[in-house]
């Protein structure tokens, strides 16, 4: 597939307001400080001490999303790996901070602090980032830093020797490159990352996708609310492991993964922490979490024919009396239609038809027949499974946890 030559920009919104106005194809956009900053210093500053061109294309997802359509929105997030991916060059802008620019120029002329020139630029907010993450990782070339008219490529980074107190964010991101052929679960990266920053609690799953196989992504869809999004991620994750303790699965070579039902729902709970559950609510997610994941593990069903309707992938000498829907990694055709095909396993949506959390004021007056408790009003994870109802209270006293 033929397209431009770009680069793709990768840096922090920072606060939304002030915002600037800039012009896009002569039309006024306003957009955050940070990125005006950028704009600014890439109009105003010279560039090219390594030999490197100035780019002349951008990808930059303030401009290049409409943020406040979120089908488009969706739409473009589900393809940003391909979008980091197929970029000629990832830049890294890390401001104009004076303390950042010397920083820069310290490591670029390997002067013998470059330590703490190290140091300085991982402290930078970029670096505790959740979206940084992939961005970086799936960079064919080495990203390129740039603190106002200062460059220097990340190799300088991963090279220099840093203190101890940054090894977290090195291995974050540096060894993240390291293995950029290696497969990766969803519950691996979701485990490993989902404590970083970001603005909308639902990136703490979509900022993460590009990393995993896309057989393990869940559906982006900013429609969806935080909850409706957490659920997601259970089925999904449960979905994988189920796909892993399976020994007729065919896997890459490159796949090394320890999986323990345990594991996961340690993950999910420290997923459910980091996107905002509230402490009460944690107090019974475990044993929620631990039945649905034991009603669909040992389920007997296989082989379920289902209807898959939407995009279809298919490669372009295939034969089309016996399609496949696959990953668009290879010369592809792209179109919409409908197929039915068979999977060796049910989605955990067959086990499990519904989950929710009920909150207390819902649940004050109790729920005939259900075992509701007019007496006392708790919040309660709840699960529908062979056609009844099963609920898991939240209780207020915080009970022996098994997780950290």
């Amino acid at each position: 597939m033929d397209y431009p030559r770009y680069t793709a920009l990768s840096y922090t919104w920072g606060e939304p307001t002030p915002t600037r106005s800039v012009a896009v194809d002569g039309a006024d956009l306003e957009v955050r400080q940070n990125l005006f900053d950028f704009l600014h210093a890439y109009t105003t500053e010279r560039w090219g001490m390594h030999g490197v061109k100035k780019p002349g294309l951008f990808w930059i997802d303030q401009i290049c999303i409409n943020q406040g359509d979120l089908h488009e929105r969706s739409d473009q997030v589900r393809i940003m790996d391909k979008i980091y991916k197929q970029a000629k060059m990832v830049l890294i802008w890390l401001g104009c901070e004076p303390e950042m620019i010397v920083a820069a120029c310290r490591l670029q002329n390997t002067e013998n602090d470059s330590m703490c020139a190290s140091v300085t630029l991982l402290a930078h907010p970029y670096f505790s980032r959740i979206w940084v993450v992939q961005e970086i990782a799936l960079s064919v070339n080495s990203p390129l830093i740039v603190c106002g008219g200062s460059e220097l490529y990340w190799n300088f980074i991963r090279s220099s020797n840093v203190s101890t107190q940054q090894i977290a964010v090195v291995s974050m991101v540096s060894a993240r490159r390291g293995h950029t052929g290696k497969m990766r679960t969803l519950e691996s990266c979701v485990r490993y990352h989902c404590k970083n920053n970001c603005h909308d609690p639902r990136d703490k799953v979509y900022g993460l996708l590009g990393l995993t196989s896309e057989r393990w992504r869940v559906r982006v869809d900013y429609a969806k609310d935080v909850l409706e999004v957490y659920f997601d991620v259970v089925a999904a994750l449960f979905e994988e492991l189920f796909d892993l303790a399976d020994p007729e699965c065919l896997y890459p070579e490159r796949l090394t993964v320890m999986a323990t039902p345990h594991g996961y729902r340690y993950t999910l709970v420290v997923l459910a922490r980091s996107m905002g559950v509230p402490r009460r609510q944690l107090n019974g997610l475990e044993s929620f979490l631990e039945y649905i994941q034991c009603a669909y593990l040992s389920t007997k069903m296989r082989d379920i024919q289902y209807t898959y309707t939407g995009r279809i992938y298919t490669r372009v000498q295939a034969d089309f009396s016996s399609e496949q829907i696959l990953a668009p990694e290879e010369e592809i055709e792209v179109r919409w239609g409908s197929i039915t095909a068979t999977r060796r396993n049910p989605s955990m949506r067959d086990i499990i038809s519904e989950m929710g959390l009920q909150l207390a004021s819902v649940t004050a007056e109790g729920i005939a027949g259900q075992g509701g408790d007019s007496t006392r009003a708790v919040d309660r994870w709840w699960c529908k499974h062979d056609g009844e109802i099963r609920y898991f209270e939240c209780p207020d006293e915080d009970p022996i946890s098994p997780y950290p």
